[in-house]
Parts: structure tokens; sequence; C-alpha cells
């Protein structure tokens, strides 16, 4: 395994085994900004599926139906503005406003 694979997959051990400090970025290791990323958010709500009703049947047009989990493994589904969701959506999901975002079901 080379350095740069090392150090984006597996960054607390090359960190350790070059003395180094990993700063989680995509740029830096893919694993850590993750990590970094699913700490911060524990307590939101984070998808990891949308769909969306082009007509408008099932979910209103303009809107995706969110499925999302909390860090401590609650479900639950949300209305959210498709505009909100593209201009929010990060690699690792979309956070959830619930101030925003209207909660439907919790799974």
């Amino acid at each position: 395994m080379n350095a740069e694979t090392l150090r984006q997959f597996f960054p607390e051990q090359y960190a350790e085994l070059n003395n180094v400090s990993i700063l989680p970025t995509l740029n830096t290791s893919v694993v850590a900004a993750r990590n970094k990323f699913f700490h911060d958010h524990k307590d939101h709500y984070v998808s990891y599926q949308m769909m969306t009703d082009p007509t408008g049947e099932k979910i209103p047009v303009g809107q995706c139906l969110v499925f999302a989990e909390d860090g401590h493994g609650e479900q639950a589904l949300f209305f959210v503005s498709q505009e909100r969701y593209e201009a929010k959506v990060t690699p690792f999901g979309y956070v959830v406003d619930e101030a925003l975002d209207e909660k439907r079901v919790l799974l």
C-alpha cells in the first residue's frame, strides 16, 4: 500500500507512522473528512437517500422526499425543497434542517 492510499483511507495509522496530523478534508483524507462530518452532525438527521416524483402525485413538485438517519440510529422521512437539497447536499449527505424541512414519518 502506498503512502497516498494509507493517508486517504487509514488516516490515523498514517498520522501515527509519520508523526503528523491529518486535516479532515477531502483533499487530505476522505475517511478523516467523512468521520468529521458525521461527528459534527451526530445530533442531526443526515440523508442517505432521496427521491422525487415529477408527476407530483406522491411528492409535491419542487420537493423531494429525503430518507435520513441521525447519529443515534433514528430514521425519518422529510419533505425538502429540491432547490435547497441540491444546493446543500455534500459528498457525505444532506443535513436536514428540522426548522425548514417537514418531518413526515419516523421509521
